[in-house]
């Protein structure tokens, strides 16, 4: 007879090392930030993200160019 494993309860462990890091908004942008994770159904981190890797390829083109 074989014993079954029970199944995992909650969420997986991560897999990307997050780091927690403190930023100071103005009250206007921390708003709209909140906003626009709601939108879009996800975590603030999740937005600030994704705007930073958009901007660290914008600064990458712009190191490129003659």
């Amino acid at each position: 007879m074989t014993v079954q494993k029970k199944a995992r309860v909650g969420r997986p462990p991560r897999t990307d090392d997050p780091q927690r890091v403190l930023v100071v908004l103005p009250g206007e942008l921390r708003e709209w930030l909140r906003n626009r994770a709601a939108a879009e159904g996800r975590d603030q981190g999740g937005v600030v993200a994704d705007a930073l890797r958009a901007y660290r390829e914008r600064a990458k083109r712009a190191r490129k160019r003659p």
